[in-house]
This record gives structure tokens, C-alpha cells and sequence, in this order.
């Protein structure tokens, strides 16, 4: 890893990592598209988040690769997270990674995403687009997102475009191949994980 801005403090155990804890931006209401609008504060929760993934993008260097973590998430397993990075680079190209989506198992029982590649107990994940199925929607969160620095122009255009919507519904939405977006799951261990206490400063009252 190049870069990684984190709001995990725990990554100071890894100097050879750069990383910066950065401040959660305030969001907006009535800036959302109606049906993430309709219940108090979940707008300005989506373009909080949103804003501060702008805000990295903008104003923070995302050289190579950047590894975003919201603020209730760590890594455990950081070298192995660079063994994984070795052999991507190996594959096709890729926009984004999100590393350990929710719900895998029952997504690919049901038929919602395609298993890439697997190695060993790592497996490359396709999140199906909107183009592919409508009926079957698997969106996988953004918890723990890598970012390939050839993407960054295509997320900011995807994820400032009003009304807002959320991140990962937003990558769900992109028909490929206009972008390749996937998921990595490592097996059935908890590699990116939300601890249960921890101190955020997402602003949650205006």
C-alpha cells in the first residue's frame, strides 16, 4: 500500500503503512434522492459520507492505492492484505475493491454476485450491476474500500451526482464495463470486521 487514510488508530502498529486519521464531514438534509430523505437525518448520514470521501479524494494524496476504512472498521490481518494486493496486480484491471461485503454466503447461494477467481480461501467477488438483474440486490456496503488511483476521477463524477444516493448502491447502479468494482472476501474470518465501541466523530446533530 502507497497511501491509506484511516479513522482507525490501531494502524500506528504499522509505520510502514502512511496513513491519516481524517475528520467526518458534516452532512445535508433534502440533498438525497426522496426515498433515502424520507426518515430524520438519513440523508445527511449518506452525504456525510459522501463529502468525506470527496474530501480525501480532493485535498489528500491517492497515489497507487488508497485504502479507506469508515471509522468502526479495522483490518486485521495487514500483511495479508499486501499478499492479496500482489496477486490483484496480477489480474485485470480493477476500480474498486470493498473488502468483506456483508452478507456474502447468502448472495451467492441466492445467485446475487459471481465468484471471479478464488485462492485457496480468498475469493474475488462481481457484485452483479443493475443492467444484469433487478430483482436481486446485493450492495455489500463500503465499510473498507480500496480505491485504484485511475478511479478516482470516475467515483467523483459517480458520487457527487445529485440527488445523492449511497455509496454502494451507486456502484451497484454502474453498468459495466464501465467500471469494475468487486469484492474480496477472505474466507469465513473476520479480515475487516466493526469493532463494537468505538469513539466516531460523524457528526450525528447538527
Amino acid at each position: 500500500l502507497q497511501h491509506q487514510y484511516s479513522n482507525n488508530n490501531n494502524l500506528r502498529l504499522h509505520q510502514n503503512i502512511p496513513y491519516e486519521r481524517i475528520q467526518a464531514q458534516q452532512g445535508d438534509d433534502d440533498v438525497c434522492i426522496p426515498t433515502k430523505s424520507q426518515f430524520k437525518g438519513q440523508c445527511r448520514g449518506i452525504s456525510g459520507l459522501i463529502y468525506s470521501n470527496l474530501k480525501i479524494m480532493k485535498e489528500y494524496n491517492t497515489t497507487g492505492i488508497t485504502l479507506v476504512l469508515e471509522d468502526d472498521y479495522i483490518i486485521q490481518d495487514l500483511y495479508l492484505l499486501e499478499r492479496i494486493l500482489q496477486f490483484m496486480f496480477l489480474e485485470e484491471y480493477w476500480d474498486t475493491i470493498r473488502i468483506n461485503c456483508w452478507g456474502i454466503k447468502d448472495a451467492i447461494r441466492d445467485g446475487r454476485v459471481t465468484v471471479v477467481k478464488s485462492y485457496g480461501n480468498i475469493q474475488l467477488i462481481h457484485v452483479m450491476p443493475k443492467h444484469v438483474t433487478t430483482s436481486k440486490r446485493f450492495f455489500g456496503g463500503t465499510h473498507a474500500t480500496l480505491w485504484n488511483h485511475d478511479a478516482v476521477p470516475k467515483l467523483q463524477a459517480l458520487w457527487n451526482a445529485r440527488p445523492y444516493d449511497e455509496l454502494d448502491v451507486r456502484l451497484w447502479n454502474v453498468s459495466s464495463p464501465s467500471m469494475k468494482n468487486y469484492c474480496l472476501q477472505i474466507g469465513d474470518d473476520d479480515f475487516a470486521y466493526s469493532k463494537t465501541t468505538f469513539n466516531s466523530t460523524i457528526p450525528k446533530e447538527v
